[in-house]
């Protein structure tokens, strides 16, 4: 009887328990997808900001996070902004491919990053992202066993620079892709523009541990003028404005990334058809160079451009060793620059207004210091209107030679060394059409201090014309040396004759020196052809010793 009674009852308990558990699955099943779809994508997008926020000084925002169980998570539309709210990083998808998911063990193996656009704004010259360093966490080490990255993708990622002016400069179509063997990732990144203005490939291997790398680089660029002034801006380079060519580069870079200063290059890059604006008025047009790199030290070879109406030929070097100071030299020849155009541009440099200058000079310096300057050349001034430089005003005062006299431009040609700032004259000889000077070798000027000391000899022509028209009978009686002067110049060389230029009597004049007189009185003050390559060759003997010339 009872168990009868009670057969209604189990049955409803029974009905009940199946609606409380059918009710109980519809609400985890409605609360699992409201947490996959509101709760835990909000969740996950605070943590993500956050996290961010720790290296970024603005704004972080991540505009959707896609939850799928199945299938990768998605971050869409990040974006980095500053404090003026101006953007510098929005990527339009990251996706977050793990292992073991779902489950309370996943693993992060593969990132996916589409459309990356970075973009630098130029203050004062410098790009200066607002990056902030977080404070020390424990949080990579309990991150650490759900990390495993094996894979990373990069497409279409794109980086712009703007300067204080708006001026924009953009580089995209860059792909990159990271792939891990070992401890090692072997990256590629790739840009291929179908104009062929910039196309760039680099290949090899990134160890994440200790960012020991090895790549090949491979890059043929078109450089805008634009672009050059950003680079030069940020990297502080002040002798350049900017520039426009075609590079050309194979290099091979290894080392660690986070030790730039130790990275070794091997590999030929080549510049053609460069057109430089450096410092002051400076403009340097169609310059070409190979640049081989081996270890840290870079070989300039061939140069040749064209500068102030004149032409450039040369090489250069610079050695930057890892465990001593950096040397750099090279051997320049300049001929027959514009001396009015070069005396604009090089604003150090005294102005002359007319003449043309050919100048050779090999040198090398230790560290950056001028003390180390080690180097000689040989200096050819044709036609020139010398009265800025200093000294030579007044030393043509001595020789009665009036500045405005149209016969007064001169030639000066001169082999001397330099040891630091200090310049050591072995041979120098001025001329005029009104005037013979020849210096004494061993003659010095000190380029820091503004200090000379040297002796000249020097002659009115008109007198010597005078003595030579009448030997041998005057000379027989009249030795032609006394018609010369010995002056010895010492001090600063901007104070007045009187304290500068004193009178010496002669010890001895060299054969050497009256028949260089004699010379030029006969071409009217110019140099002969002949004087200009006996210059030279000494130059040129002196570069093959490798040697400087000293007193």
């Amino acid at each position: 009887m009872s168990e009868s009674i009670n057969e209604p009852k189990k049955r409803r308990w029974a009905t009940f328990l199946k609606r409380l558990i059918v009710g109980l699955a519809i609400i985890v099943a409605l609360s699992v997808i409201a947490a996959k779809t509101f709760f835990l994508p909000t969740y996950l997008q605070q943590q993500f900001e956050q996290a961010l926020g720790d290296y970024w000084d603005g704004t972080a925002q991540i505009r959707k996070i896609d939850l799928n169980f199945s299938g990768p998570v998605v971050l869409n539309q990040v974006t980095l902004l500053d404090h003026t709210r101006q953007r510098w990083i929005y990527i339009d998808k990251i996706r977050l491919i793990f292992s073991n998911w779902p489950s309370l063990h996943p693993v992060l193996t593969t990132i996916e990053i589409d459309q990356p656009d970075i973009q630098l704004y130029q203050v004062d010259g410098k790009f200066t992202p607002p990056l902030k360093k977080p404070a020390p966490s424990d949080s990579g080490n309990l991150l650490a066993p759900y990390i495993d990255i094996r894979n990373i993708t990069v497409r279409d990622f794109s980086i712009s620079t703007i300067n204080q002016d708006g001026m924009k400069k953009d580089w995209n179509d860059i792909q990159i892709s990271a792939r891990r063997q070992g401890a090692a990732y072997n990256v590629f990144l790739s840009r291929i523009t179908y104009n062929t203005i910039s196309n760039l490939m680099v290949s090899g291997t990134i160890d994440p541990n200790n960012l020991e790398t090895r790549l090949s680089v491979e890059l043929s660029h078109q450089a805008q003028r634009e672009q050059t002034a950003q680079l030069i801006a940020a990297l502080d380079i002040p002798i350049l404005r900017q520039a426009e060519g075609k590079l050309l580069a194979s290099i091979d870079i290894s080392g660690r990334l986070n030790e730039p200063q130790k990275l070794q290059f091997n590999g030929v890059i080549n510049l053609n058809d460069w057109n430089i604006s450096a410092f002051h008025s400076l403009e340097i047009i169609n310059f070409n160079t190979v640049i081989k790199a081996s270890g840290r030290r870079f070989d300039f070879e061939r140069i040749i451009a064209q500068t102030v109406e004149g032409s450039l030929q040369g090489s250069f070097y610079a050695d930057l060793p890892i465990n001593r100071p950096m040397e750099f030299g090279g051997k320049l020849s300049l001929e027959k620059a514009d001396l009015d155009k070069l005396t604009d541009a090089i604003t150090e440099l005294p102005k002359i207004t007319q003449g043309t200058a050919t100048a050779h000079y090999a040198f090398s310096v230790y560290n950056t210091g001028i003390q180390s300057l080690n180097g000689f050349g040989m200096l050819f001034l044709d036609n020139a209107h010398l009265w800025n430089l200093p000294v030579i005003l007044q030393l043509f005062d001595q020789f009665k030679i009036n500045h405005r006299d149209p016969l007064s431009t001169s030639d000066l040609i001169s082999l001397f060394a330099m040891k630091g700032p200090e310049t050591i004259f072995q041979h120098a000889i001025l001329a005029n059409a009104i005037s013979a000077i020849e210096m004494e070798p061993g003659g010095k000027v000190n380029l820091q201090t503004q200090n000379i000391d040297m002796f000249v000899i020097g002659v009115p022509l008109k007198t010597l014309r005078k003595v030579i028209a009448a030997i041998p009978i005057i000379k027989l009686i009249i030795p032609l040396r006394d018609r010369f002067s010995r002056l010895h110049l010492r001090g600063y060389w901007y104070d007045p004759p009187a304290a500068l230029i004193f009178k010496e009597p002669f010890k001895k004049v060299k054969q050497n020196t009256e028949n260089v007189f004699d010379t030029i009185s006969k071409t009217g003050g110019q140099f002969s052809e002949q004087t200009v390559k006996l210059f030279k060759g000494m130059f040129d003997e002196l570069s093959r010793k490798k040697t400087t010339p000293t007193q």
